[in-house]
């Protein structure tokens, strides 16, 4: 789980517009993100240097005071930046839960950027992939 604090404005909802007030002082405010991974072996492909083929996929919530996940809606983007070796390795996804699909056969330290909504800029987190589990 990723802690994120914020400076944020107050917002006013007027009719169903919203607005933001910037002449308000600026308030700190907590949001806890969690990294979903889940993982399985592809039986029907041959494993790469002894190890086998996964799928694996990765999504990005946001957990309610109560624990509960909540779309991560504080973001307008995420971009995940695979290794190297990867075809296109800088994925950027801008519709929640902003998932990615993969398939690979080795972990590794995985960036992310996360691009808060209203230009609140990037946060950029390290998640370590890897097969330990099915999901975590």
């Amino acid at each position: 789980m990723w802690y994120l604090f914020l400076l944020t404005s107050k917002r006013i909802t007027l009719g169903s517009k919203e607005h933001l007030f910037s002449n308000q002082p600026k308030q700190a405010i907590k949001r806890t993100v969690r990294v979903k991974t889940s993982q399985h072996i592809l039986p029907d492909l041959p494993p790469v240097e002894n190890f086998p083929m996964r799928e694996w996929s990765i999504e990005i919530v946001q957990l309610d005071k109560d624990g509960n996940e909540i779309p991560a809606s504080l973001f307008e983007k995420v971009t995940y930046h695979l290794h190297p070796t990867f075809e296109n390795p800088n994925r950027t996804f801008t519709e929640l839960p902003f998932k990615i699909t993969e398939q690979g056969w080795g972990g590794f330290p995985l960036n992310i950027s996360l691009f808060l909504i209203d230009k609140g800029g990037e946060r950029k987190i390290t998640h370590d992939l890897n097969f330990l589990q099915d999901t975590y």
